[in-house]
């Protein structure tokens, strides 16, 4: 991935799952993931994309009962969350479009 807007790769970081997702996305066609099936690493993925909403969802509740929570973390935490549901949406996209694309094709 390359930097955007001076923000390097680590700055972006959203969880491993998501960025094997997003390289076994670029690797080569073909090529068995080195996580293992596509079923398991989309599993990891959405396992990994539960757990960033329910850490941003602890974090916000934390917030609301005025408990020791710095606003920035609870900030960075929802977006990391945000990020990531965007990501996995347009994922899901790509796929129901390839899979129509896939059903148009006359045999």
């Amino acid at each position: 991935m390359t930097p955007v807007s001076g923000v390097s790769r680590a700055g972006m970081h959203l969880s491993p799952v998501v960025d094997q997702a997003a390289d076994a996305v670029r690797g080569q066609a073909g090529a068995t993931p080195p996580g293992g099936s596509f079923g398991q690493l989309l599993g990891r993925a959405l396992e990994g994309l539960s757990a960033l909403e329910s850490r941003a969802d602890q974090l916000t509740a934390m917030l609301a009962r005025g408990e020791p929570v710095e606003l920035h973390e609870v900030i960075i935490a929802t977006e990391k969350a945000q990020l990531a549901l965007d990501l996995a949406v347009q994922m899901r996209n790509r796929v129901v479009e390839a899979y129509q694309e896939i059903m148009r094709m006359p045999v």
